[in-house]
């Protein structure tokens, strides 16, 4: 079963609240590419520009074939598993098992644009927790998810160096784990997978940096282009709720 966006969200925030660990962890267009044979040795995706190697290419497979309820893997929705779509899915079944149960890799993406109160219930449960938070940049902005310490990676192809930064994660021994860091999140997700919550976010981060520094200096995708007022209302929303006495 693939779960639609608004499900993935309604089932993160469940298992938040529930408070045991689990993960999310996405995989999109070019981390389904970059398990293709052929791509071995070659840089994949336009925003990470990662060095597929065969032992990177294994670690995505591997990541994505975990078969647990606590660990979520997030795909393409069914709609976009068409004959225009940019990934060879027969290629893809010959290559993976898939999990029984699949979520919307764009689920939070979709529920900080569509249902900010949602989003806000998801974003008090990740405030509870000292967090580790993955990412090639970082702004004040960004401590709206709560306590961090942040573990910096380079902006492209961090996935040359992976067990350095798994290192550099696992020695805070974090509650939790937040990561916006391309394929490089891939590679590890099953790696961090264990007694902590680990949450691929992706480029939320860039939408709740909105107009710093760090954000006018980044590609901004097709969705935060569209989006950027209403973006911006969101994110001011959320600091109003969480700067609430009540909150």
């Amino acid at each position: 079963m693939v779960y639609d966006n608004e499900h993935t969200a309604d089932i993160i925030l469940d298992k938040l609240k529930g408070g045991d660990p689990f993960s999310y962890i996405r995989y999109g267009d070019g981390d389904f590419i970059a398990m293709y044979p052929q791509n071995q040795n070659r840089v994949i995706g336009a925003n990470n520009k990662s060095l597929i190697t065969k032992e990177i290419q294994a670690l995505i497979r591997e990541s994505y074939q975990v078969n647990e309820s606590n660990y979520l893997v997030g795909t393409l929705p069914t709609s976009k598993r068409s004959m225009r779509s940019a990934v060879n899915w027969r290629l893809i079944d010959e290559l993976v098992t898939h999990p029984t149960d699949l979520y919307s890799a764009i689920g939070l993406q979709e529920c900080f644009l569509t249902r900010r109160k949602v989003f806000a219930e998801i974003l008090a449960e990740i405030r509870k927790k000292k967090t580790v938070y993955v990412n090639h940049y970082y702004e004040p902005a960004l401590e709206i998810l709560g306590d961090l310490t942040w573990v910096q990676i380079p902006q492209y192809n961090a996935c040359e160096h992976w067990e350095h930064y798994l290192h550099e994660i696992e020695k805070h021994d974090p509650e939790q784990v937040i990561l916006s860091a391309g394929q490089l999140s891939r590679v590890i997700g099953k790696k961090l997978h264990g007694d902590r919550v680990v949450l691929d976010i992706g480029s939320i981060s860039d939408m709740l940096i909105v107009g710093t520094e760090s954000f006018n200096n980044i590609s901004l995708r097709s969705h935060i282009r569209r989006n950027r007022r209403s973006i911006e209302k969101t994110v001011k929303y959320l600091w109003s709720l969480s700067t609430s006495p009540t909150t």
